[in-house]
């Protein structure tokens, strides 16, 4: 077991906790079946574990896209649990090697992200440390009722979103590319975020907001895919006790790259097999693809090599 499992575990036995099932909370003030409801998400951005700065004295990425991903990541929790984002807390870790240039750069990310998705920051703090890291913190507004993972049914189908032509693994591609020294992602800017390019989904990858509001009412449970296909799937079959049949068809179109990519941040979900045509329509509407992975039973549950990034 690795220390984040224990940990984790162990805070399990304390009984001071909640569901620790789903990326977001749930903070009642409303009947769980109305709009209104306030839900939370926090997530960590940290220099060393899920990016680097430097590698061989070529920057991986700038710093207003750094801070740009770093509200990404937990915005994306926001929207796939069923909620549009308002708040956010933010608490700054500034290496000693940061100076004034970088700081605006960084200001004008969470600027921009802040204004494309109107969301007001609040309140956060600031320290000194070794590394730079971001610790994000999001409060959202349901649009409809709250999107949990633990609301799979028997029967249900599960797909996931993606670009027109696409599928999952750029995010992975590019991280091996930057790995090796082969890309250099500081210069790219924002207008590559929906392309074909593999740096798109790694740097800025677009979030599914209008085609989850729209098809909210039709999906059971959903997530988004920031671990990897092949992880995320474990957890909804561990969630739920049910096995996921894969299909025919997606079998034998799947590489690893599609199981194993994360920070991807697309949308997994299920839904009953009669809302299949009703979502396909939103999905065309929305100009992206949709991809059926297979359907839930009460079978032994599927297993996938699974590589934990972070």
């Amino acid at each position: 077991m690795d220390i984040e499992s224990f940990f984790l575990n162990t805070l399990r036995q304390s009984k001071i906790i909640g569901n620790l099932d789903d990326d977001c909370a749930l903070l009642r003030t409303k009947p769980i079946t109305k709009k209104g409801n306030l839900i939370i998400a926090t997530d960590s951005f940290i220099e060393g574990s899920h990016f680097l700065l430097y590698a061989v004295k070529t920057q991986w990425i700038s710093y207003k896209n750094l801070a740009r991903k770093a509200f990404l990541i937990t915005i994306s929790d926001i929207i796939s649990s069923g909620a549009k984002p308002c708040f956010a807390l933010l608490a700054i870790t500034l290496p000693s090697y940061i100076n004034k240039a970088n700081i605006k750069e960084i200001i004008d990310g969470l600027q921009e992200i802040c204004l494309e998705y109107q969301i007001m920051l609040i309140g956060g703090d600031t320290i000194k440390g070794s590394g730079l890291g971001f610790h994000v913190t999001i409060m959202g507004e349901l649009q409809g009722r709250y999107l949990s993972r633990r609301d799979v049914l028997c029967g249900d189908l599960l797909a996931y979103t993606s670009i027109r032509k696409g599928n999952l693994g750029r995010s992975l591609q590019c991280l091996r590319k930057l790995l090796r020294y082969e890309v250099e992602l500081s210069s790219v800017n924002n207008s590559v975020i929906e392309s074909s390019s593999i740096q798109a989904r790694f740097i800025n990858p677009v979030l599914r907001a209008k085609f989850l509001f729209r098809a909210q009412k039709y999906i059971h449970a959903c997530m988004d895919i920031s671990d990897g296909l092949g992880m995320e799937i474990h957890r909804l079959q561990h969630i739920n006790n049910l096995g996921l049949c894969l299909s025919k068809d997606f079998k034998a179109k799947s590489s690893s790259n599609v199981y194993q990519s994360g920070e991807e941040y697309e949308l997994l979900f299920s839904f009953s097999p009669k809302d299949l045509l009703c979502i396909k329509r939103i999905a065309k509407l929305c100009r992206i693809d949709l991809h059926i992975v297979g359907r839930f039973a009460r079978l032994s549950k599927q297993r996938f090599h699974i590589i934990t990034w972070h």
